[in-house]
């Protein structure tokens, strides 16, 4: 259940992205509580593109694709990127490490 809500909450935060004709996913853009975007807005810039990176792929995982299997072109449609982006962010973020098999 919490995979599909935040899968909901990303959907959500990218229609609010596309609405506000930016080009970055921001903090802004997520239906959060109050707390938790305090929480997040002291991290720097990068560890939250990580971080949402990585959700990204713990969504894309959930929903059954893989490492070879358009996982990565599957997180980068989440992220509102092409695949050949989300494959550079993989590699940026380290999550092709998290590659199994």
């Amino acid at each position: 259940g919490n995979v599909r809500e935040m899968g909901k909450q990303m959907a959500g935060a990218l229609a609010r992205q596309k609405s506000h004709g930016v080009s970055d996913l921001d903090i802004c853009h997520l239906d959060l509580p109050s707390d938790v975007t305090a929480a997040v807005n002291v991290l720097q810039a990068d560890e939250c593109r990580r971080g949402l990176w990585q959700v990204a792929d713990e969504i894309a995982r959930a929903e059954g694709f893989a490492h070879g299997k358009g996982l990565q072109r599957r997180a980068g449609e989440i992220m509102g990127v092409g695949e050949s982006q989300a494959s550079k962010m993989y590699a940026t973020y380290d999550l092709i490490a998290k590659q199994t098999c």
